[in-house]
């Protein structure tokens, strides 16, 4: 799984900041299987695709590479949803050159209680839904199940500081992504057996 603090704070491993907000989720989606997180905190998808670029996919072939990157290019560098996600599709095809048999699971961005950010999310996460085709590059949008009834602010309780998710917000993460790996298991064949 490649992403930003978001999927560091997760869980799984490497650990170590102590900060597996997430990590009973990870446990209960991943456990059983081998998965790496690969979230690094403050990450635009530019830095993504600069690790990815220098070997961090090199001389593996993951069954699926789960992408949540973009948060931080429209939160914090203040990027145009058209620059974020050019980036977005620029990293997904570095990816699927370097593990051309791997299936891309590409997320949406999640949101956040910043609502001026809402719109940009919404118009990032519609352009980049694109990249899907269906058979090697997949979207999906589990940032809606953490919407509430105005379809902008996310329910009480789901995030932690307005961006973060909270234990409860990974849970929900965690099942939606597990209802998504399901069917990509029954299109495409199981994951291997646990180790």
């Amino acid at each position: 799984m490649i992403g930003d603090s978001i999927t560091h704070h997760w869980g799984g491993e490497p650990s170590g900041d102590g900060k597996n907000t997430g990590s009973g989720s990870w446990e209960k989606l991943f456990g059983p299987h081998a998965a790496t997180n690969m979230g690094f905190g403050f990450d635009y998808v530019d830095n993504a695709y600069y690790r990815v670029q220098n070997g961090e996919l090199d001389g593996i072939s993951p069954r699926v590479i789960i992408v949540l990157l973009g948060t931080n290019n429209l939160g914090h560098r203040k990027d145009t949803p058209q620059a974020c996600a050019d980036n977005i599709r620029a990293f997904v095809r570095l990816v699927r050159r370097k593990c051309p048999s791997s299936k891309i699971l590409l997320l949406g961005i999640l949101p956040r209680e910043e609502k001026k950010l809402a719109p940009l999310i919404r118009e990032t996460n519609k352009m980049i839904s694109g990249l899907a085709d269906g058979n090697s590059v997949f979207f999906a949008n589990p940032g809606e199940e953490f919407l509430g009834e105005d379809g902008v602010s996310p329910k009480p309780g789901l995030l932690e500081d307005g961006l973060h998710p909270s234990a409860r917000g990974y849970d929900i993460l965690g099942k939606s992504l597990s209802v998504l790996l399901k069917k990509m298991d029954d299109k495409y064949g199981k994951l291997p057996a646990p180790r």
